[in-house]
């Protein structure tokens, strides 16, 4: 996750996070459903607020905090 943040540090990853975030969420739930021997994506079985009470993370539950450069010198 650190690798994501230090990419998207300069612009506005929002968008970025909520795509990967659905990428998840798509991936987790299909196989869950291919799991149960089920057809189709599961979106009915395991809505994202199932899959968040069963312990799925969300990207976006925190506040994205970079670390204060140090100057030296000068």
């Amino acid at each position: 996750m650190l690798g994501w943040v230090n990419y998207f540090k300069h612009t506005n990853a929002s968008e970025a996070f909520v795509r990967l975030q659905d990428f998840i969420n798509n991936r987790f739930r299909r196989y869950l459903t291919h799991r149960r021997k089920g057809r189709g994506c599961g979106w009915k079985s395991y809505p994202n607020s199932k899959l968040y009470t069963m312990g799925m993370l969300y990207i976006g539950s925190g506040m994205i905090k970079y670390p204060e450069r140090v100057v030296q010198g000068l």
